[in-house]
Order: structure tokens, then C-alpha cells, then sequence
């Protein structure tokens, strides 16, 4: 009678650690995924927030024809002024000596912004390109960007 009576509270011990490591198993999991889940949010927040500050742009068939392709886009702001600068990353496929005109809309589209800017490139090659605009000017996320 005494070995079964030990006998029980050693399975019951036994049992009560495994049970217990099964919870902290589950909850180191669930804290994992949770984990994965909050960074994957934020980071698709950010993105978001990103794209969604970005302004549209537009660039002309005959560009694109002629061998000159666009990659980043990004919106920045001189000494004085508030966001009247983008720098546009262009990319060559055939060389390139051309000058081009880039007009900025607003919301509405009215023109608020006109830079003309000379264009010098080589096959597989490519670069940013900064247009600077009036400081007056200001580069929101309704603005459309239009390159000819």
C-alpha cells in the first residue's frame, strides 16, 4: 500500500512538471508569435506611411522610349524652404543627351512648380538627379509629378 501510495504522488509530481512545461512551452510560443505578428504590423504600417507620403510620378512614353527609366523617388527639403526638392534616381539604357522638363500638380491640377533639367547618360548607367524648386514650393503626397 505504501509503494502505490508513493507510487501515485511520484506520477502526480511528475505529471504537474510536464503540465507545467507544456504552459511555459505554449506561452514562450504564443509570446513568439505575437512577437512576429506586432513587428510584421508595424512594419507594414511604416511602408504604408511610406507610399502614402510619396508623391504620384508620371514620366512620358517618349523617355521611356528613348532608353531613360526611373527608380526611387525621394522628397527633400533645402536650407530655407520646406520639401521643394526631389532627387529622382534615373537610369539609362541607351545613351542619352537630352534635355527634360519635370512640372509639378496639385490636388486640383494646377501647376505649381516647372524645372528644366539636362540629361547626360550612358548605357547601364544611373544616378540621382536633385530638382530644385522655387522655395516657395512644397512636395506633398497629392502632388503629381509629371517628366517629359
Amino acid at each position: 500500500m505504501k509503494y502505490l501510495l508513493l507510487s501515485c504522488i511520484a506520477l502526480s509530481l511528475l505529471s504537474c512538471e510536464t503540465v507545467s512545461e507544456k504552459a511555459k512551452s505554449t506561452v514562450n510560443k504564443t509570446g513568439e508569435v505575437v512577437a512576429k505578428t506586432s513587428s510584421e504590423f508595424v512594419e507594414g504600417v511604416s511602408k504604408g506611411v511610406a507610399e502614402s507620403l510619396q508623391p504620384s510620378v508620371e514620366i512620358d512614353s517618349a523617355l521611356t522610349a528613348a532608353g531613360i527609366g526611373m527608380g526611387k523617388i525621394l522628397v527633400a527639403s533645402s536650407n530655407d524652404a520646406s520639401d521643394n526638392i526631389l532627387s529622382v534616381y534615373f537610369v539609362f539604357e541607351k545613351n542619352v543627351k537630352r534635355t527634360i522638363t519635370v512640372k509639378l500638380f496639385d490636388g486640383s491640377g494646377v501647376e505649381f512648380g516647372r524645372q528644366t533639367v539636362a540629361l547626360k547618360g550612358a548605357p547601364n548607367e544611373a544616378y540621382y538627379v536633385d530638382i530644385v524648386f522655387d522655395k516657395r514650393v512644397n512636395i506633398d503626397a497629392k502632388t503629381k509629378v509629371s517628366i517629359k
